[in-house]
């Protein structure tokens, strides 16, 4: 960064000067240096994550072939919802899955699946205790995979565009914008008069959208950035490629109702910047995203207004100490049928829900009422909380995963193959009416049970599998305060035991009926779906192979594709991790960590025999607090560049950092170096820094992503994630940045830390022991301008001079972890 040095960095040049000469590395006793932190450890590696070696051994099932692969998916998340994946690939009985897992060091469990080739599935959990992991599977199941449920007709309006507009707006227009005056019509027959923002132009004048005469619309191609906006009777409309960047939004009742007040096209991007102001539609308004809404306060729809969600809403990624929630209440409708991912969602008095098969909830905290109803037809994932009370209905096709789960006064109607699967369940005045083939899975126990009344009355079986204790409510008669089992339910409680203990066979039998089962063992077997993961099979089924790798088509994530069976995720597949760097090397900056923040998702594709055949890097550079031209390469350590087949996505321009081979491997280097970008400036448009001064407006920065083919399949192990080598160049080729424990290329121009006072071994580390550069397995809230990263990180220092072992989550946004006024 800009060169400014502290004293005590100052000192330590000058204390050390009379003992070094021209040669790096001359300190040799390995002793630490204490630093501006204090005493760091001479072994510390500045690791956020740990690499555990796992062998997942499978066994023999009869009736299946030992030749044919089982499908093996491991998760962050009990949940095992999509987001969470972390890696997949094959077993055999006798030849296991063998994966490098690169881990948060925090990370404590792991979840493994085992799909066999009939689509059977199980899940069992394995405690991450060591640097190797060898886990074996217990048990098996068998059956097919079904297709989920749709949804009727799409009811999401359609939308117009005119293809010409009333006003053409540009840099200085200013001021409210109004509807049609009286007697006042369009030239080109709009019905609403049309403004129109275009492409490349940027606005920050506009005060007001008010339609009292006659309602107006603003088309946005361009984008518009304002301290406040009033949206009166108008709509907003963001096209493609449009931003539009305000505190927040407010919308009542609109004099057009064939009209939506808000809509954003797909490549539209709304961001909702205000820390302390929420957004609210009400009053019969409705919106339509087709793009992007970003935002982080509570968004609310309520009063009869529609959300219709066909993109992505992200609550809650811009600010370190809120927990954002978009409520849907009063009569108000939410349709989603595609990506919803922020703190919690609240539904409550008379609301409507639909969320199609595309769709995607993921919440930590997920709350329901007042006689509303939720049509599930996707997936709804809540990490820690699933409350529902007070009159409302669910009415489940496909997949609900939870962590702790309360029912009052709920009805729950599980429609053949949906799954419901929590961790604990605690049910008090409610139904489950459990159509054949659907399942309700409790991995831990049921309890505060209170008139539960489960119901089969369909010809096929359900499955009710409980894993603990199964408390209150269960007694020798029926009455009050009584479980109700009827129909065809094989109901598992697996701690059953005879007698009439806690979990004794004698105080449920009572309240079964009608053909309802009681053991601790599954007897009947459900088909399964993509919607019940398969965790209700135990016999039976089958599925085609379309390109012949021997991976099924449910399990193979591209079954055209003989050369892609399985992918893995760092950190998983809905979470990205962050590179951070200072730019001073060889010197010392001012370590805010900003110089460039780097947003990142490691995927790596590989064929039915677990060799790679394809990595792809998603990136976002999100800041950069730098005057230097940066560039950015990652090197594959283990990997040639002659085994490079192609590569793709990357943003060379006009810099001449990086040059390239035919292949797209950066030329004249044997090991595989991949260039993402010569400058940060390339990837978009900016003056001064970009996103780490709060006093200057936040840039929306885009996602990218480079592909890189092999000419054939290399071991997992040469592309784990400590083998990926990313690195900074500032100003010239040859002054590359490397995160601490990484190698130069052969490009690096070792003249640069002639004289410099570098950590012996590794000459990415100063003498003192710190770093320029961090990888952190999330989105990481970087410091602003000029603070000090230990300033705005109240644990940095003492996960620091621990080695490590203090405070591993020091990056997370727990209270007492952060000092806000120094965080982006």
């Amino acid at each position: 960064m800009r060169k400014i040095f502290a004293i005590s960095t100052i000192l330590v040049f000058l204390c050390f000067s009379a003992i070094l000469n021209s040669c790096v590395d001359l300190k040799t006793d390995n002793k630490p240096i204490p630093s501006s932190l204090g005493l760091i450890p001479s072994d510390f590696d500045w690791k956020t994550v740990t690499e555990i070696n796992c062998s997942i051994q499978v066994q023999s099932v009869s009736g299946i072939s030992d030749a044919a692969p089982r499908t093996i998916k491991i998760f962050n998340s009990p949940l095992l919802n999509s987001s969470a994946l972390i890696a997949s690939g094959a077993a055999k009985p006798g030849s296991p899955y063998s994966v490098s897992l690169t881990l948060p060091a925090a990370a404590k469990t792991i979840y493994i699946q085992e799909i066999l080739p009939t689509g059977s599935s199980t899940v069992q959990s394995a405690d991450v205790t060591s640097s190797s992991l060898n886990f074996t599977f217990t048990k098996s199941g068998m059956a097919s995979f079904g297709a989920p449920l749709m949804v009727g007709d799409d009811p999401v309006p359609p939308v117009n565009i005119p293809s010409n507009f009333d006003i053409t707006l540009n840099a200085s227009s200013s001021g409210t914008l109004s509807g049609f005056n009286s007697g006042e019509t369009s030239a080109y027959g709009n019905k609403y008069k049309a403004y129109y923002l275009p492409a490349g132009v940027t606005n920050s004048s506009i005060t007001s959208l008010n339609g009292w005469n006659n309602h107006l619309v603003l088309y946005v191609a361009g984008k518009l950035t304002l301290s406040s906006l009033n949206i009166y009777q108008a709509s907003l409309f963001i096209l493609e490629g449009g931003v539009v960047e305000i505190p927040n939004f407010s919308l009542s009742s609109q004099n057009a109702s064939d009209i939506p007040a808000i809509y954003i096209a797909p490549g539209g991007s709304l961001i909702l910047t205000g820390s302390d102001v929420d957004s609210q539609a009400s009053g019969s308004s409705y919106t339509i995203n087709k793009g992007t809404i970003s935002s982080p306060r509570n968004i609310t729809f309520s009063n009869s207004s529609i959300l219709y969600n066909v993109g992505k809403i992200d609550l809650g990624t811009t600010k370190t100490n809120f927990n954002p929630a978009l409520s849907i209440t009063n009569n108000s409708i939410l349709y989603n049928s595609g990506t919803i991912d922020f703190y919690a969602l609240s539904l409550s008095s008379a609301v409507t829900i639909t969320n199609t098969s595309s769709g995607k909830i993921s919440v930590k905290e997920y709350s329901q009422s007042n006689s509303n109803i939720l049509d599930n037809y996707g997936e709804i994932a809540a990490e820690k909380t699933f409350t529902i009370s007070s009159g409302p209905k669910i009415n489940n096709h496909c997949h609900i995963t939870a962590n702790a789960v309360s029912f009052y006064g709920t009805t729950v109607n599980m429609f053949s193959g949906s799954l419901f699967h929590c961790q604990s369940l605690s049910p008090n005045s409610t139904t489950l009416n459990m159509n054949g083939g659907s399942i309700f899975l409790v991995d831990g126990s049921v309890s505060v049970v209170y008139n539960l009344s489960l119901n089969n009355t369909t010809s096929t079986f359900s499955l009710f599998k409980c894993l603990g204790n199964f408390t209150n409510g269960m007694t020798s008669s029926v009455g009050a305060g009584t479980c109700s089992v009827s129909g065809n339910i094989d109901f598992v409680l697996v701690p059953l035991v005879n007698g009439s203990g806690i979990n004794g066979r004698d105080r449920f039998a009572p309240v079964f009926s009608n053909g309802a089962l009681l053991s601790n063992t599954q007897t009947q077997n459900i088909v399964a779906t993509v919607c019940n993961l398969g965790l209700g099979q135990i016999s039976g089924g089958g599925s085609s192979d379309h390109d012949g790798d021997g991976i099924p088509e449910g399990t193979d994530f591209d079954d055209n594709d003989p050369d892609v069976a399985f992918v893995s995720y760092f950190p998983a597949e809905g979470t990205w991790g962050t590179i951070a760097f200072e730019d001073l090397w060889p010197e010392k900056g001012d370590y805010d960590v900003n110089d460039l923040v780097m947003d990142f998702r490691i995927c790596t594709y590989s064929n039915a025999s677990n060799l790679v055949t394809k990595l792809k890097i998603d990136y976002n550079v999100r800041a950069s607090g730098s005057t230097y031209v940066l560039g950015c390469a990652f090197q594959l350590d283990q990997v040639l560049a002659s085994q490079v087949q192609s590569v793709t996505g990357q943003t060379l321009g006009s810099g001449n950092f990086f040059t390239t081979a035919s292949n797209g491997a950066e030329a004249a280097v044997n090991l595989a170096v991949i260039p993402l970008f010569n400058s940060q400036r390339d990837l978009l448009s900016y003056s001064g820094y970009l996103n780490t001064d709060k006093n200057i407006a936040r840039i929306n920065t885009p996602d990218n992503a480079v592909t890189v083919k092999f000419l054939e399949g290399l071991s997992q192990s040469k592309l784990s994630v400590s083998k990926i080598n990313f690195f900074i160049t500032a100003n010239s080729r040859g002054r590359e940045i490397h995160l601490p424990g990484y190698t130069y290329t052969t490009k690096f121009l070792t003249s640069l830390i002639d004289g410099i006072s570098l950590y012996p071994g590794d000459v990415f580390k100063f003498i003192d022991g710190m770093m320029w550069g961090l990888m952190i397995p999330q989105t990481f809230n970087y410091p602003v301008e000029r603070a000090a990263i230990n300033n705005a990180y109240t644990h940095f220092a003492e996960w620091a001079t621990s080695g490590g072992t203090s405070f591993i989550d020091w990056y997370s946004l727990q209270n007492g972890y952060t000092n806000e006024s120094l965080i982006y």
